[in-house]
This record gives structure tokens, sequence and C-alpha cells, in this order.
């Protein structure tokens, strides 16, 4: 499985958004059948996509890199939660971050970009509730 993944996740370097976006459906899709640790691998590269989405092309893709996690949220098991709580530190870190890099130019994108991520971290809060209180 982990070959499977490593070629999905190489998709994500693509300059074919739809290449991409089928990579990151295909994940979604998978994510229930894989171990915590890559689990955990696909979430990380997923989210450092948004979080450090600079050019224009790679800030295009953030909606579908977004609602790929939320969907992976809504399909990984309850036991995923505690190994996934960085999730939401990177989550709301990367709201921040993007609110420290606002110029006139970029204010839409990374509003967006923002947005994207509060409802990525709504999405773990309401299916792990508890783990919250932990991060």
């Amino acid at each position: 499985m982990v070959e499977i993944v490593d070629a999905i996740l190489s998709h994500l370097d693509s300059d074919d958004k739809g290449l991409q976006n089928n990579a990151v459906r295909s994940l979604a899709d998978i994510i229930s059948k894989l171990s915590t640790p890559n689990c955990i691998r696909v979430v990380d590269r997923i989210i450092s996509r948004i979080t450090k989405a600079e050019t224009k092309q790679a800030k295009e893709l953030v909606e579908i890199y977004a609602n790929g996690l939320v969907t992976i949220i809504k399909e990984v098991g309850y036991e995923y939660g505690y190994q996934l709580k960085d999730l939401v530190k990177m989550t709301v870190d990367g709201i921040f971050t993007i609110k420290g890099q606002w110029t006139a130019q970029k204010d839409e994108q990374n509003v967006m970009i923002q947005l994207n991520l509060v409802n990525i971290a709504e999405a773990f809060i309401a299916k792990w509730p508890k783990i919250i209180e932990n991060v």
C-alpha cells in the first residue's frame, strides 16, 4: 500500500490541475484503508500544500486540497483523532501565518486560504471535540 500512496502523492507535484485533483480524491477514497503512519503522511502533505501555497497556481488548488482534507477527516475512524491532532495546530498556525503575509495584492487569495483552513479545523472539531481539549 505504501507504493500506491507514494505514487498518488507524487501526482501532487504535477503541473496538471486535473491530475492533482484526482490525486486528492483518490487519497480521500483510500484513506480509511491506510495505516496510521501513512494516513498522517497524507494529511501532512496536503496541509503543507495549503499553508505553503505561494504561486497563483498553488493557491488555485487550495480549495481542492481543503475539500480533500475535510473528506479525509470525515472518512477516517474515530481512533485516528489523536494521531491527527497536529492537523489542528498546523491549521491554526497556517491561518495566522497567512494573515501575517497579507499585502494589498494578495488579500483575496489569502482570505480564501484562511477560510479553507477554518473549514478544515471546523471539521476536525466537529468529529473530535474532546481531542481539542488536549491540543
